[in-house]
């Protein structure tokens, strides 16, 4: 049969059958068709490639295709399609095609479509996304049209079409990122569509990557898991997969277009897996083997194979070695129930590149700088950051270029929604059926302990002053005129207050200078913590910190200042909680590398202080060390895993208990450059860290 025949054959069929349920109805005769309920549609439905006729007729049915109403996702895959008329190409490779709780996602290799007389279109991983929150993306690795590339255009552009040249077959259009609207307010996007004259061309429509999301008001609302006290067990309901979101890899231009839109994404629980993830503008920036997943408990796992990110390729044979080039390899990340991210490397030694150097991953900062020593890369491991509804974003590797030339970059991003109670600050709240009585010593919820500067390194300065937990309704209270190290003037806190009760702990130091004169200099006024079972406030009154200027009033959580052309990291309220602990600090100082000091000033905390009797309170005795059983200074710490907020208090942060890789400094030269830094004084201090070193 000629294909005119079969084209007549097929119209006569679909008339006959348009014409027989027609009479049907008219003469009575019982002919039933199956109602479809408005809500037996699909939430969310993919498909890979459809290829529509010039009569309608269909070519090549959608494939593959998933749809999802509810329960685990679906996915489907097809190797590829062939060509289906002589002088017409229709050829596309490694399909893949979900839908689930997340919305939906067609992915294709390559492709190539031609249409008799008029130029190819042919593409590379091409992408199509939506979201039960309306959003929609179309990306592609490289896109050209008649050998013309318009990658850098069309990527990432919803709406962007082109006429290709005229042909004695009509017009024709090329579309990225089509979207129609149905009235049940459901959008389709169609990742490329090409669009011949109806009635014309032999090939009438092409649509490759289709992906259509319900809307926003279709969707469950998820149920949080309930708790014993009403909360959610665990701070910003961590402890629920509910809510949550784990992504892995974004990457950003420096003029905020996004380039890598967090490839893959799972919403809730599940598992997406991406073999490649490149930047839609066809810059340098490259991801593969990449996979996250989240589960019922509440856990989350990232998994990056590689990461590239190499201004100047392929032009430049010198690229990857630049200190422009962003290299890394086998990088892991987990959140537990609890919320806390551990960071891991498959080999700590050559997994990240950065500033022309192999970074040393166990510390949770690094700053590359610059010939001159000015500051021109940062990378930060296990970042955490508390936003102001009481959200929770914790990125595995964020990297940024400081010199504003080249894309952030941000690998293993899980975000935490606040608690399901409402609250937007995660503190304990005592309930007579989950709080143990509080006595002096237990830290049980609600009972506080304060002081008001501890530190430990080359200046060792017990918690001064301090006061315990409070019994029944009596206060404690305890007061210093000024706290530090004495003669060697790195440390100096005055007219320190801290007061207890069983519902409120409060510290206030009226003026914090910490290592004048260095870049890592201190200089605050009135700072202030209050703690109650329903708030938490950290103030000051203004000053600077490490060069940067803090602005007078309250001081939002998790703010982080890097020292310049240093490894130690500020963090101003610092906040770490626990289902039944909570630790505020106005301020923490970590520089485990260099000096390995911690400094902590204004604390409230539901955890026991010793006041460290071996040591000189508040004048930096010989035999001091860190309160709570720490070790006494950074020279016997080894590498381990991140703690949850990023920071290390212990000096273990890193991957394994092996030898830090080399960066260009080590942990003598950073005691040297503290050395001279703070002058004859220091230097006694150095060969005295130095023989606790050697213990």
């Amino acid at each position: 049969m000629s294909r005119t025949t079969r084209r007549r054959a097929n119209r006569s069929d679909r008339i006959a059958v348009v014409v027989g349920i027609v009479v049907a109805g008219l003469l009575g005769i019982g002919v039933t068709v199956p109602a479809i309920a408005a809500d037996s549609a699909p939430l969310a439905r993919a498909a890979g490639v459809e290829v529509v006729d010039i009569d309608g007729g269909s070519l090549i049915d959608p494939t593959p295709t998933a749809a999802w109403h509810d329960g685990p996702a679906a996915t489907a895959d097809a190797a590829g399609t062939g060509d289906v008329l002589k002088l017409n190409t229709t050829r596309t490779s490694g399909l893949h095609v979900s839908a689930g709780p997340d919305g939906a996602e067609a992915t294709i290799a390559s492709g190539t479509f031609t249409l008799r007389d008029r130029p190819a279109v042919t593409f590379t991983d091409l992408r199509a996304t939506c979201s039960p929150h309306g959003e929609q993306s179309v990306t592609f690795g490289h896109l050209a049209i008649g050998g013309t590339d318009v990658t850098a255009a069309a990527s990432g552009h919803l709406g962007w079409s082109t006429d290709l040249p005229p042909s004695v077959y009509g017009a024709t259009k090329v579309l990225v990122g089509s979207t129609t609207t149905d009235g049940d307010g459901s959008i389709t996007t169609v990742g490329l569509r090409i669009e011949a004259e109806a009635g014309a061309s032999e090939i009438w429509r092409i649509r490759a990557g289709s992906v259509t999301c319900a809307g926003a008001a279709a969707w469950p609302t998820p149920t949080p898991t309930p708790t014993p006290g009403g909360g959610s067990g665990a701070p910003g309901g961590a402890g629920t997969a509910a809510g949550r979101s784990v992504s892995g890899v974004t990457v950003t231009a420096p003029d905020g277009t996004v380039l890598i839109d967090g490839q893959p994404t799972v919403r809730g629980t599940g598992t997406r897996t991406v073999a490649t993830a490149r930047a839609s503008d066809g810059s340098p920036s490259v991801a593969t083997g990449v996979t996250v997943s989240s589960d019922d408990a509440g856990g989350s796992d990232v998994a990056v194979s590689s990461f590239q990110q190499l201004p100047g390729a392929p032009t430049d044979p010198l690229a990857e070695y630049r200190w422009t080039a962003l290299r890394i390899a086998g990088l892991h990340a987990h959140v537990d129930t609890s919320g806390a991210m551990t960071v891991t490397f498959d080999d700590t030694a050559d997994a990240v590149f950065a500033n022309g150097i192999w970074v040393n991953t166990s510390t949770d900062v690094y700053t590359g700088l610059a010939p001159d020593g000015t500051p021109r890369a940062r990378i930060d491991f296990g970042e955490r950051v508390r936003h102001d509804d009481g959200s929770v974003t914790l990125t595995a590797l964020h990297y940024r270029d400081l010199t504003g030339e080249y894309p952030d970059v941000r690998l293993g991003v899980v975000s935490i929604p606040a608690q399901h109670s409402g609250g937007t600050t995660p503190t304990p709240t005592p309930t007579p059926t989950s709080t143990p009585t509080a006595t002096p010593g237990e830290g049980g919820v609600g009972t506080w302990s304060a002081y008001g500067v501890r530190t430990t390194g080359p200046s060792d300065v017990s918690p001064r002053p301090l006061v315990g937990p409070a019994a029944g309704t009596a206060a404690t209270d305890s007061t210093t005129a000024v706290v530090g190290d004495g003669t060697l003037g790195q440390v100096s806190a005055s007219d320190a207050e801290v007061h207890s009760t069983r519902d409120r702990g409060e510290a206030r130091l009226a003026h914090l200078v910490l290592y004048p004169g260095t870049r890592a200099a201190v200089d605050l006024r009135d700072v202030h913590v209050v703690v109650t079972p329903s708030a938490t406030v950290v103030t000051t009154a203004g000053g600077s910190v490490a060069g940067t200027r803090v602005a007078a009033g309250a001081v939002a959580a998790g703010t982080r200042i890097t020292v310049p052309g240093g490894t130690g990291t500020f963090v101003l309220n610092d906040q770490q909680t626990g289902p039944r602990s909570l630790s505020v600090r106005a301020l923490r100082f970590t520089d485990v590398a260099g000096l390995g000091a911690d400094v902590t000033a204004a604390v409230v905390t539901t955890e026991h202080v010793r006041a460290d009797p071996g040591g000189t309170p508040g004048s930096g005795g010989s035999s001091g060390g860190s309160s709570g059983g720490g070790p006494a200074g950074g020279a016997d710490r080894s590498p381990g895993a991140l703690s949850g907020d990023g920071s290390s208090p212990t000096g273990t942060s890193g991957s394994r208990a092996r030898g830090l890789a080399f960066t260009g400094a080590s942990v003598g030269a950073g005691t040297i450059a503290a050395a001279v830094l703070l002058g004859a004084g220091g230097l006694v201090l150095t060969v005295r860290h130095r023989r606790r070193r050697a213990r």
